[in-house]
């Protein structure tokens, strides 16, 4: 059955939205199609963003206001305590020294529990990551009542298979809360108008949406998540049941050179590192050293579109890793890397599982 649609905040004064997440995630993007969907509807509209590194693991910031006229807008930074919706993709960000005076009162708090370091971990190793002093700082600003934690992170691995849903689940449930002046329709449309990740973007909304409004799905999110496995993981689980046939395999097929480029998602997001190394290399493959295999290759969402000089760096630098070994092959687990690697390179470059299912094949 459909959700029932929220009553939308009026716009007797301008609506100020800060988006608050790391750089690469897609914070820019949602603060983009919000004030598309503004602009659509005919409302004004300013998007503001404080991107800093604005690469992985780099605090992020977009301050979006809209109103019912642009003449209506005279600035276009949110100021302390002028927030009205903040979410918090990234609770380190959110509560930061930068971020945090600009929530109130008056702010309903849609925040993520999940903690990841951002940059700022390698220069202070004293950090305090703990999510309950953080979320107590968000409860201390904007009242227990107006705050509403969300295991975003979980949410978006068990339900959609990849953590960059998140920020698109939080606007989700931002906007089921009645905390969105924008209508469902125009949300809509500026994401076909966005033009990357449509079919991602528009289920991950819609399961914001509907946990939201029904809480009991959460639990039932959880129970999902824990059956919930990369392809990884479900062929590491059967590997001695396949080692039998992976032997076989390795002494009738050549031996074939590879580089494997590990994706953010994976070993970031997902948290994991040498499940698809291990399955390979029992598969017969010799796998070539790859220097900084932990950085980023540059495309990370729309970042290789908004930063292409620093993106085509960052890409020349992973390719040069790549080639280093002498590989005959490049494999991944993403296919954007795939597509963003193989316009700089002639070597062939596939998803690891094609690579693995040819050598079961022959």
């Amino acid at each position: 059955a459909a959700l029932p649609a929220p009553a939308l905040p009026a716009l007797d004064a301008p609506y100020n939205v800060l988006l608050t997440g790391i750089g690469g995630t897609g914070v820019v993007t949602v603060g983009a199609i919000l004030a598309m969907a503004a602009h659509l509807e005919g409302r004004g509209a300013s998007e503001l963003d404080v991107t800093g590194l604005a690469q992985k693991n780099g605090a992020v910031a977009s301050h979006v206001r809209i109103a019912r006229s642009p003449e209506a807008i005279h600035a276009t930074r949110i100021g302390v305590g002028g927030a009205d919706l903040a979410i918090g993709c990234d609770l380190v960000v959110a509560t930061s020294f930068e971020n945090l005076p600009k929530l109130s009162s008056r702010t309903t708090a849609v925040v993520n529990s999940h903690v990841q370091p951002t940059s700022e971990f390698a220069t202070n190793a004293n950090l305090d990551l703990s999510a309950d002093k953080m979320l107590g700082a968000v409860r201390a600003a904007c009242g227990e009542a107006n705050v509403h934690v969300v295991g975003a992170n979980e949410f978006a691995l068990a339900l959609l298979g990849d953590a960059i849903a998140t920020n698109m689940l939080l606007l989700g449930v931002a906007w089921q809360r009645g905390k969105l002046p924008v209508s469902l329709a125009a949300l809509d449309r500026a994401m076909v108008l966005n033009g990357r990740g449509l079919d991602l973007n528009r289920r991950a909304f819609a399961w914001g949406r509907l946990l939201a409004h029904d809480p009991a799905y959460a639990a039932k999110a959880k129970k999902i998540s824990a059956l919930t496995r990369d392809i990884s993981e479900v062929i590491a689980a059967e590997l001695d049941r396949l080692k039998p046939l992976l032997a076989s395999t390795k002494a009738e097929a050549p031996t074939s050179k590879l580089a494997l480029q590990l994706p953010c998602s994976l070993q970031h997001g997902q948290k994991i590192t040498g499940v698809v190394e291990n399955i390979l290399i029992a598969a017969g493959f010799v796998l070539t050293p790859v220097a900084d295999s932990h950085l980023c290759c540059g495309s990370a969402g729309t970042y290789s579109i908004l930063q292409p000089e620093l993106s085509a760096k960052l890409k020349a630098n992973k390719l040069a890793a790549l080639h280093a070994g002498s590989p005959q092959t490049i494999v991944t687990a993403n296919v954007g890397c795939q597509s963003h690697l193989q316009s700089g390179t002639a070597l062939p470059m596939e998803h690891w599982i094609v690579a693995l299912e040819r050598r079961l094949a022959s």
